[in-house]
């Protein structure tokens, strides 16, 4: 669950952060922000339309969802340096790869990681921690934007990723009986 709110935190950072950023820092309108948006969209339906299913197979979902971390980390992590377009793409495409591995396969871990009985209990929780996220996200973004801290903007949502691919490398025993102590508080 934890792993599952560090990624909405990251991931709510970039929505609510990105047309801000490129404002400031690329000069972009509405419109070439659009563009990177529906490029990071093609990108996210590639990776989960063809090649989520095989990546799954051949690396399972925990090395999925650590590997989504680490790059969805670096492409925000780096956002700071952006000065040009060639770049930018790079970076978004690390960041939408990252993002389409992660959240399928830290949905899978979860609903895996309790009994079945418990499955409707975690994932409900799992929501609700993406709705703090989802609140919390933006206001930084905005707060880090607004203040002209466009390196701290990328670097904040990049940690909040690392910080998932940090927790994901903890022990699995101690991760379940994480998950089912926070599913048993909210029950």
């Amino acid at each position: 669950l934890l792993e599952f709110f560090a990624y909405i935190l990251s991931f709510s950072m970039l929505i609510g952060g990105t047309a801000l950023f490129l404002a400031r820092r690329m000069q972009f309108n509405a419109e070439q922000t659009g563009y990177i948006f529906g490029f990071s969209g093609l990108v996210g339906a590639i990776v989960q339309g063809g090649l989520l299913g095989r990546l799954v197979k051949r690396f399972g979902e925990e090395k999925l969802a650590i590997v989504g971390f680490i790059t969805m980390g670096l492409g925000l992590a780096l956002l700071g340096t952006v000065n040009n377009l060639p770049y930018l793409l790079v970076l978004v495409a690390l960041t939408a790869f990252g993002s389409s591995v992660t959240r399928p396969s830290l949905t899978t871990l979860l609903t895996h990681s309790v009994d079945r009985s418990e499955q409707g209990a975690v994932l409900g929780v799992s929501q609700s921690l993406s709705s703090v996220a989802a609140i919390i996200g933006p206001i930084v973004a905005g707060w880090l934007i607004g203040h002209d801290l466009l390196g701290a903007y990328g670097l904040a949502a990049g940690a909040m990723a690392l910080v998932g691919a940090m927790l994901m490398l903890r022990d699995p025993s101690e991760t379940r009986a994480i998950a089912a102590s926070e599913v048993e508080h909210e029950a």
